[in-house]
């Protein structure tokens, strides 16, 4: 498009148009078309003569983006405020609110966050903002400007929306390795939760809280937030991640003082099972036992001696292990911890001691499992015949599972035959199959078939 006078008539013939609407339109199309043809001064002069002030302040913007991409940085960020100061104009406040967003997506995009923050402090609409700053947020997040997005972030008026936005924020603040910042917006986020009406969800932002901090080794942010918990379950559930985490980081004396200043018990169990299980795999493993000892609850106490138990028969501690498996009072937890006790023994090729102790699990389908992967591993290395006793002992093993609610023991000897049939002793096949077409017909509902072999 010319310069001069042909343009310059142009404008004043737009300028006499009696529709404001139809003059504002006009113009802006003017100054566009001059914009792309990179007469940027003239379109912006062009632009300033629109007296709508959501299409001028539109036009403007269209003119800031024209700008960033021709590499005019500065005088795109000219033109991106006198889009600010039109769109101030504006009298209908979600038209308002919708100018200044479309500015601050246009302007963040741009990298131009000053003008972004700007355009985002300056949005009025409630319901508009809590959608689209956390869009906005998430943008300074990603460029790294993380004092923009906590201001972007502290704008959103519902508090379950705030407290998320600001620990997304937290949490790429500890990805960066600013720890200090990242309690900071924790805390803040901590406030924002605590305004939270529903006990249901403010829970969740508080325990999410919890774990985050946990993760970035803010022990002291973590016990803060879990304490609003007002679910007692979850708020276990967390204390014992809390715990763990610091008797990992090797923070015992800490851990069990916060656990025995419990006052709940339920509370004080979890703390301990957790501090107890940390122990062990940090290879205390005679003071993770002494913790677990102290524990009130008969279901903690089982659990923990259960992740003690598999953590020393990993570390190789078989007798150790065997001694701690043996302290556990809930039936089908001591099973399953000395069926890692069995694996572990497997690993290291201790055959004699695998079978000795999975004949002592006391839950009949555990320990007819166990005992079928020993045998599978025996048949693996040529041990044929010492194979073919232990696949037997595991057929006495599922013949004295009680359970038919499940069928367990007709799946059990379906596995069995599964197995044996995969390392070609088919001559147990038919053994095997009587006895569980029997259980099967007994139940009448689990049927096995020998198609598949």
């Amino acid at each position: 498009m010319e310069s001069g006078g042909p343009i310059d008539l142009i404008i004043q013939a737009i300028q006499k148009i009696e529709d404001i609407s139809a003059r504002s339109l006009g113009l802006s199309i003017v100054a566009k078309a001059l914009a792309e043809s990179g007469q940027f001064d003239r379109a912006l002069k062009t632009a300033d003569k629109i007296e709508n002030s959501w299409s001028r302040s539109r036009t403007l913007r269209t003119i800031a983006e024209m700008l960033v991409e021709a590499g005019h940085e500065g005088w795109a960020y000219h033109a991106f405020n006198l889009a600010l100061q039109s769109a101030q104009e504006i009298e209908n406040t979600r038209d308002r609110s919708r100018s200044f967003e479309a500015i601050a997506e246009a302007s963040l995009k741009a990298k131009q966050f000053d003008i972004a923050i700007q355009a985002i402090q300056k949005i009025e609409d409630a319901k508009m903002s809590s959608d689209v700053l956390k869009k906005f947020a998430e943008g300074f997040v990603e460029a790294g400007k993380f004092e923009f997005a906590v201001q972007t972030a502290e704008k959103i008026e519902d508090s379950w929306e705030r407290s998320w936005v600001l620990i997304k924020i937290a949490n790429a603040l500890v990805k960066t390795r600013q720890l200090r910042q990242a309690e900071q917006i924790f805390s803040l986020a901590l406030q924002a939760a605590q305004e939270i009406e529903d006990p249901s969800d403010r829970s969740k932002i508080f325990k999410l809280i919890a774990e985050e901090a946990l993760k970035a080794r803010r022990f002291n942010l973590a016990l803060q937030s879990v304490q609003e918990i007002e679910y007692a379950w979850t708020r276990s559930l967390v204390l014992r991640e809390i715990a763990k985490a610091l008797a990992k980081a090797r923070q015992f004396n800490r851990a069990i003082q916060i656990a025995q200043s419990s006052i709940d018990p339920s509370d004080r169990s979890s703390m301990l099972s957790g501090i107890a299980e940390g122990l062990a795999e940090a290879g205390k493993f005679h003071l993770a036992i002494q913790v677990a000892q102290e524990i009130e609850s008969t279901k903690e106490r089982s659990s923990a001696f259960k992740e003690i138990a598999e953590v020393l028969a990993k570390a190789g501690q078989f007798d150790l292990a065997l001694h701690v498996a043996q302290k556990i009072e809930n039936p089908l937890n001591c099973s399953w911890a000395l069926r890692e006790v069995v694996r572990a023994s497997v690993k290291t090729r201790q055959f004699d001691r695998a079978i000795q102790i999975a004949q002592k699990i006391e839950d009949a389908w555990v320990r007819s499992e166990t005992l079928k992967e020993i045998a599978e591993v025996l048949m693996k290395i040529g041990q044929i015949e010492w194979a073919n006793q232990v696949f037997n002992l595991a057929i006495q093993a599922a013949q004295e599972i009680k359970n038919t609610r499940f069928h367990l023991s007709s799946k059990a000897l379906k596995e069995i035959i599964e197995a044996m049939a995969k390392a070609s002793q088919m001559r147990w096949i038919d053994q095997i199959f009587n006895f569980a077409t029997q259980t099967a017909q007994k139940n009448h509902r689990y049927k096995i078939s020998l198609s598949s072999f």
